[in-house]
Protein backbone atom coordinates (compact mmCIF):
# COMPACT_ATOMS: atom_id res chain seq x y z
CA UNK A 1 0.00 0.00 0.00
CA UNK A 2 1.11 3.68 -0.39
CA UNK A 3 2.32 5.55 2.63
CA UNK A 4 -0.14 7.05 4.38
CA UNK A 5 2.44 9.66 5.10
CA UNK A 6 3.30 10.36 1.52
CA UNK A 7 1.67 13.72 1.04
CA UNK A 8 2.60 15.16 4.02
CA UNK A 9 6.29 14.33 3.18
CA UNK A 10 5.71 16.15 -0.34
CA UNK A 11 4.58 19.48 1.74
CA UNK A 12 7.76 18.89 4.18
CA UNK A 13 10.02 18.40 1.39
CA UNK A 14 8.73 21.71 -0.25
CA UNK A 15 8.59 23.55 2.50
CA UNK A 16 12.22 22.44 3.61
CA UNK A 17 14.24 23.19 0.39
CA UNK A 18 12.51 25.37 -2.25
CA UNK A 19 10.21 26.86 -0.60
CA UNK A 20 11.96 27.89 2.72
CA UNK A 21 14.01 30.85 1.57
CA UNK A 22 10.66 32.69 0.05
CA UNK A 23 8.94 31.74 3.28
CA UNK A 24 11.71 33.10 5.71
CA UNK A 25 11.85 36.29 2.91
CA UNK A 26 8.03 36.61 3.39
CA UNK A 27 8.55 36.06 7.47
CA UNK A 28 11.00 38.93 7.42
CA UNK A 29 8.96 41.57 5.53
CA UNK A 30 5.95 40.77 7.92
CA UNK A 31 8.11 41.50 10.92
CA UNK A 32 9.51 44.44 8.97
CA UNK A 33 5.57 45.39 8.10
CA UNK A 34 4.61 45.24 11.88
CA UNK A 35 7.63 47.03 13.37
CA UNK A 36 6.45 50.06 10.77
CA UNK A 37 3.09 49.69 11.26
CA UNK A 38 3.79 49.82 15.38
CA UNK A 39 5.00 53.25 14.99
CA UNK A 40 2.13 54.39 13.11
CA UNK A 41 -0.19 53.91 15.55
CA UNK A 42 2.07 55.59 18.30
CA UNK A 43 2.16 58.65 16.30
CA UNK A 44 1.70 58.83 12.52
CA UNK A 45 3.02 62.10 12.07
CA UNK A 46 6.65 60.47 12.53
CA UNK A 47 6.25 58.59 9.56
CA UNK A 48 4.20 61.08 7.70
CA UNK A 49 2.28 58.25 5.37
CA UNK A 50 -1.13 56.94 5.53
CA UNK A 51 -1.81 53.04 6.42
CA UNK A 52 -2.51 52.75 2.53
CA UNK A 53 1.06 53.61 1.91
CA UNK A 54 2.70 51.81 4.74
CA UNK A 55 1.02 48.38 2.58
CA UNK A 56 2.69 49.73 -1.16
CA UNK A 57 6.13 49.15 0.37
CA UNK A 58 6.03 45.05 1.01
CA UNK A 59 7.65 43.57 -1.18
CA UNK A 60 6.22 41.81 -3.96
CA UNK A 61 8.02 38.52 -3.42
CA UNK A 62 6.30 38.65 -0.05
CA UNK A 63 2.87 37.26 -1.06
CA UNK A 64 1.87 36.04 2.53
CA UNK A 65 2.36 39.33 3.75
CA UNK A 66 1.02 41.43 0.85
CA UNK A 67 -2.52 38.88 1.26
CA UNK A 68 -2.92 39.61 4.95
CA UNK A 69 -1.53 42.75 5.49
CA UNK A 70 -4.54 44.67 4.48
CA UNK A 71 -6.75 43.35 6.62
CA UNK A 72 -4.90 45.04 9.58
CA UNK A 73 -5.35 48.40 8.44
CA UNK A 74 -8.75 49.14 10.01
CA UNK A 75 -7.03 48.26 13.38
CA UNK A 76 -3.87 50.60 12.66
CA UNK A 77 -6.19 53.42 12.53
CA UNK A 78 -7.91 52.37 15.24
CA UNK A 79 -4.99 51.88 17.07
CA UNK A 80 -4.14 55.63 16.02
CA UNK A 81 -7.47 56.78 17.37
CA UNK A 82 -7.53 55.22 20.50
CA UNK A 83 -4.10 56.59 21.36
CA UNK A 84 -5.34 59.87 20.16
CA UNK A 85 -8.16 59.50 22.32
CA UNK A 86 -6.15 58.81 25.96
CA UNK A 87 -3.96 62.00 24.74
CA UNK A 88 -6.89 64.38 24.57
CA UNK A 89 -8.71 62.16 27.84
CA UNK A 90 -5.56 63.32 29.75
CA UNK A 91 -5.41 66.80 28.93
CA UNK A 92 -8.83 67.47 29.38
CA UNK A 93 -8.51 65.55 32.89
CA UNK A 94 -5.76 68.68 33.88
CA UNK A 95 -8.24 70.92 32.49
CA UNK A 96 -10.76 69.98 34.73
CA UNK A 97 -8.39 69.74 37.90
CA UNK A 98 -7.24 73.51 36.85
CA UNK A 99 -10.79 74.36 37.00
CA UNK A 100 -11.56 73.11 40.52
CA UNK A 101 -8.94 74.60 41.43
CA UNK A 102 -9.31 78.09 39.88
CA UNK A 103 -12.93 78.25 39.25
CA UNK A 104 -12.28 78.65 35.60
CA UNK A 105 -10.81 76.60 32.45
CA UNK A 106 -7.66 77.72 31.06
CA UNK A 107 -7.71 79.87 28.66
CA UNK A 108 -5.77 77.89 26.39
CA UNK A 109 -3.50 74.45 26.16
CA UNK A 110 -0.25 76.30 27.21
CA UNK A 111 -1.85 77.33 30.74
CA UNK A 112 -2.54 73.56 31.47
CA UNK A 113 -0.34 72.52 33.97
CA UNK A 114 1.82 69.77 32.30
CA UNK A 115 5.18 67.94 33.17
CA UNK A 116 7.31 67.95 30.03
CA UNK A 117 5.69 69.25 26.29
CA UNK A 118 2.25 69.05 26.19
CA UNK A 119 0.81 65.73 23.77
CA UNK A 120 0.68 66.97 20.23
CA UNK A 121 -2.17 66.11 17.42
CA UNK A 122 -1.00 63.33 15.43
CA UNK A 123 -2.83 64.16 12.73
CA UNK A 124 -1.88 67.68 12.62
CA UNK A 125 1.01 70.12 12.79
CA UNK A 126 1.25 71.33 15.89
CA UNK A 127 -1.25 71.57 19.11
CA UNK A 128 -4.55 69.95 19.32
CA UNK A 129 -7.56 72.23 19.17
CA UNK A 130 -8.96 73.38 22.15
CA UNK A 131 -12.22 75.79 22.82
CA UNK A 132 -13.84 76.96 26.35
CA UNK A 133 -17.59 77.61 24.82
CA UNK A 134 -19.90 79.72 26.15
CA UNK A 135 -22.29 77.70 27.81
CA UNK A 136 -18.81 76.41 30.39
CA UNK A 137 -18.21 73.40 27.87
CA UNK A 138 -14.63 72.55 26.90
CA UNK A 139 -13.98 71.36 23.58
CA UNK A 140 -10.63 69.56 22.96
CA UNK A 141 -10.24 68.02 20.02
CA UNK A 142 -8.13 66.47 17.27
CA UNK A 143 -8.44 66.66 13.53
CA UNK A 144 -8.63 62.95 12.89
CA UNK A 145 -7.68 60.87 10.23
CA UNK A 146 -9.20 62.50 7.38
CA UNK A 147 -6.78 65.48 8.21
CA UNK A 148 -9.38 67.81 7.83
CA UNK A 149 -10.73 70.42 10.62
CA UNK A 150 -14.28 69.92 11.41
CA UNK A 151 -14.25 72.43 14.07
CA UNK A 152 -14.96 69.19 16.88
CA UNK A 153 -17.43 67.57 15.14
CA UNK A 154 -17.86 64.01 16.30
CA UNK A 155 -20.24 62.38 13.67
CA UNK A 156 -19.02 59.96 11.18
CA UNK A 157 -20.20 61.44 7.73
CA UNK A 158 -18.35 59.60 4.89
CA UNK A 159 -15.22 58.90 7.64
CA UNK A 160 -14.83 62.47 7.84
CA UNK A 161 -14.80 63.54 11.37
CA UNK A 162 -12.62 64.65 14.66
CA UNK A 163 -11.71 62.80 17.46
CA UNK A 164 -13.02 64.51 20.24
CA UNK A 165 -12.97 65.04 24.23
CA UNK A 166 -16.64 67.35 25.23
CA UNK A 167 -16.78 68.31 29.01
CA UNK A 168 -20.52 69.36 28.90
CA UNK A 169 -21.28 71.66 32.14
CA UNK A 170 -24.35 71.67 33.74
CA UNK A 171 -26.56 75.21 32.94
CA UNK A 172 -27.45 76.51 36.13
CA UNK A 173 -31.00 76.61 35.86
CA UNK A 174 -31.21 72.71 35.50
CA UNK A 175 -31.72 70.06 38.43
CA UNK A 176 -29.22 67.64 37.04
CA UNK A 177 -25.36 68.28 36.50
Amino acid sequence: GQDRWGGMAFIFWLYQYPLRPLLMADEAAYLRFMLAARSDILDPKISGREPGKLFEQISRSAILTRLSAPALEPAIRKGQEEETLLDLALIGLRAEQFRVANGHYPGSLSEIPWEGPLPKDPFADGNFRYKVESAGNLLIYSVGPDLKDNQGNPKKEKREKDIVWLVRRASPNTQNP
